[in-house]
């Protein structure tokens, strides 16, 4: 054997000692989601498998199986294909879970290292939607004269006076209910910490009424706990019976937290009522425009201390 073939032969073996750990995409999801139902709640899991799956589906019609196709040329023709369909926080999103999963992948040590590496793409900030203070009068004076379900006034109530979330709402425990204290403990929270949310003085006849001697607060017309599409359908109908453009529980949450900071301009207060874990999330939440910042300006001015208005 001369020279140049051992070379080779050399090159070869250490070429074959560095093969790529790499296993198929589908394999990889279906461990990433086989975790995430043990760790984690269903709405992330839901949001996952949601956020995963026009990616995974591109790749497979693009006949990238395995993670070792992965590269930046193929991130860069998913992101050309879903521009013309979707915001860019929605691609970030996307790109940004697959990316959680080949991380869980190279921790169980499936594979060795992510081949592609993906920047961000511009986002534009944009103002969430929000309620009227029109709606909500609209809605209570329905309460008042309309044969509304005791059980879903009470939800809606309940998340316009402390911002609950849906998930929250639906696993309230009876137990947890202090009346002569006017809380209600959390347990069942999104991050897992239990928190207490408080009773106003207008809704605590109508929950007294409602409380039962059953393990959760509000169960459907099956005597079945509530479910978050059971919530999601009452406010539908509300929407067509009232002719309501914009109302959801997340909307009327997003209501609440504007309109206590306004009251309030205590910006850590709302983010301790509404469960946050940092101020950049609840500043998501609130409804500030620059006419609102432009009048509070105005009215707290140190120029004021010297030369007041008139």
């Amino acid at each position: 054997m001369n020279q140049i073939d051992t070379q080779q032969l050399i090159n070869f073996l250490l070429g074959q000692q560095q093969v790529e750990k790499s296993m198929e995409i589908k394999t990889c999801y279906k461990l990433f989601m086989n975790h995430l139902s043990i760790h984690n709640r269903d709405g992330t899991i839901h949001s996952y498998q949601s956020t995963l799956k026009p990616l995974l589906n591109y790749l497979d019609r693009s006949n990238v199986i395995t993670t070792a196709q992965l590269n930046n040329a193929i991130i860069d023709k998913y992101i050309l294909w879903r521009k013309p369909v979707v915001k860019p926080v929605t691609i970030n999103k996307e790109i940004k879970s697959l990316e959680i999963m080949l991380r869980l992948m190279i921790r169980y040590n499936y594979i060795d290292k992510i081949n592609f590496k993906f920047n961000a793409l511009k986002t534009v900030k944009t103002t969430i939607p929000q309620i009227s203070k029109e709606s909500i009068e609209k809605i209570i004076k329905y309460f008042e004269t309309a044969t509304v379900n005791k059980n879903n006034k009470l939800m809606f109530l309940l998340i316009l006076t402390t911002g609950i979330r849906t998930s929250e709402v639906i696993n309230l425990k009876n137990k947890n209910i202090d009346l002569t204290n006017n809380t209600i403990k959390l347990d069942f929270t999104k991050n897992g910490e239990p928190r207490y949310i408080y009773i106003v003085d207008q809704i605590k006849p109508l929950l007294e009424s409602i409380m039962n001697k059953k393990e959760y607060l509000f169960y459907d017309s099956h005597g079945n706990q509530m479910t978050p599409n059971g919530v999601r359908k009452f406010f539908k109908r509300l929407k067509q019976v009232l002719n309501i453009e914009i109302l959801s529980p997340h909307k009327l949450r997003h209501y609440y937290a504007t309109t206590i900071y306004k009251k309030s301009l205590d910006l850590y207060l709302v983010k301790e009522l509404l469960g946050h874990k940092s101020l950049s999330m609840t500043q998501i939440y609130l409804d500030i425009d620059n006419k609102e910042n432009q009048k509070r300006n105005n009215v707290f001015n140190p120029l004021n201390d010297f030369m007041p208005t008139h």
